[in-house]
């Protein structure tokens, strides 16, 4: 049957407009493009297949169907290799915008470990660099930009990894001596004042029970609460200490990448070779499937 239904598939096809794929794309229905850029390669009246398996990849990722991209992106990669570049970047930026930063920067680490223009180096070690530092990986990130010859960054990168005003040590010894005031220290003063009180209202009861004679009960208020009560404070202010660094380097973080326009332009080589509107199409995918990262914590080395 399909056999006998081929001729007639072909000759339907050899009436559908030229361009057909390009302008969906263009006018925002990326499913229907993807439908078409494979008719064209089925049918074989594609004139560049590698290009074409190109738009097909980046129609899917608009569509917000990340696993056919995927594997459409590395087809046209392996068709064309002067598309390996662009399609293994516009790859990577998929998988960013998914938050699979793992797997985004596998992507960019396979295309340096083939890649000879200088340029293009230096742009995947940027774009390696901006990875790093959206996972928390400050001494990574500056290292990458250091490759990619953004001194500037690189040591302002460097400068946020040392950020540490609060020192936990110093929170740590202040609630040993007097529970609350460590976590005063760290920035949290309603937690420091409620474990002052606490620890102040049961060692108060701990002395009264003794003063009394009755020492058992002394004994448990002081295991069960007094105990339990100060080691809280001594492990809270530690946490205080370091959740208070972490925030401010985070905030560093987005200022630096706000600052100095640091996100990768992981779709403009893309839309310069296909000539379609990749950036706006890949900027608002589907709900939930596409791109847009959320800054994960920042950890220092």
């Amino acid at each position: 049957m399909t056999s006998l239904l081929l001729p007639f598939l072909l000759a339907a096809h050899s009436f559908a407009p030229a361009g057909l794929a390009d302008s969906l794309f263009s006018a925002g229905d990326y499913y229907a493009a993807a439908t078409e850029y494979r008719r064209d390669l089925f049918f074989g009246s594609a004139s560049d297949p590698a290009l074409e398996r190109l738009k097909l990849g980046l129609s899917y990722g608009a569509s917000g169907e990340t696993g056919r991209a995927a594997r459409a992106l590395r087809d046209a990669g392996e068709a064309g290799p002067g598309n390996r570049f662009v399609s293994g970047l516009a790859l990577a930026g998929l998988r960013a915008g998914t938050d699979n930063l793992d797997g985004a920067r596998l992507e960019l680490l396979d295309l340096l470990a083939f890649e000879s223009v200088p340029e293009r180096r230096s742009r995947l070690d940027a774009s390696l660099g901006w990875l790093e530092a959206r996972d928390g990986n400050l001494v990574e990130a500056s290292a990458s930009y250091d490759r990619a010859g953004k001194d500037d960054v690189a040591r302002e990168l460097e400068r946020i990894a040392g950020l540490r005003p609060k020192n936990p040590t110093v929170a740590l010894v202040l609630s040993s001596f007097l529970p609350g005031t460590g976590e005063f220290y760290a920035g949290r003063p309603l937690n420091g004042l409620l474990s002052l009180v606490v620890n102040g209202a049961s060692a108060a009861g701990v002395y009264l029970l003794a003063r009394d004679d009755d020492w058992v009960s002394a004994v448990v208020v002081f295991a069960a609460f007094f105990l339990r009560f100060y080691s809280g404070s001594r492990s809270n202010a530690v946490d205080f200490s370091e959740d208070f660094n972490l925030a401010l380097r985070e905030k560093e973080l987005d200022r630096l990448i706000a600052e100095m326009r640091l996100r990768p332009d992981w779709f403009g080589p893309a839309e310069s070779l296909t000539g379609l509107p990749v950036r706006t199409a890949l900027a608002s995918p589907a709900p939930g499937k596409g791109p847009g990262s959320a800054p994960a914590p920042v950890r220092s080395e």
